[in-house]
């Protein structure tokens, strides 16, 4: 896992991007099990940035102790069926924006 971050990260840098987003649902969109572990069984939504713990907000409370156990060097957070509202104020926190 460490090896896949350091690439994502190698390329984030040359496209000059400094926050990436990921997103999986149903085990589809495969780049959130790619870099956590975690399979993404309903909506899992990841924040990436260079020098920041990786951030992942999922959605079913009774399946998120299980996704801090498979999902590694990931701080994961119960999205409360607001997962894409909690990643937004996230980002706003961090002073980004959706769109940026």
């Amino acid at each position: 896992m460490a090896r896949r971050r350091a690439a994502l990260l190698a390329v984030m840098e040359q496209a000059g991007v400094d926050h990436l987003l990921m997103c999986g649902e149903q085990r589809a969109g495969t780049g959130v099990a790619w870099l956590t572990g975690w399979p993404t069984t309903t909506e899992a939504y990841v924040i990436v940035a260079p020098g920041e713990t990786q951030v992942m907000y999922m959605e079913w409370y009774n399946h998120w102790p299980l996704a801090r156990k498979l999902a590694r060097d990931t701080e994961v957070r119960w999205g409360e069926h607001q997962g894409i509202e909690k990643l937004i104020a996230d980002l706003r926190a961090r002073g980004r924006s959706a769109s940026a």
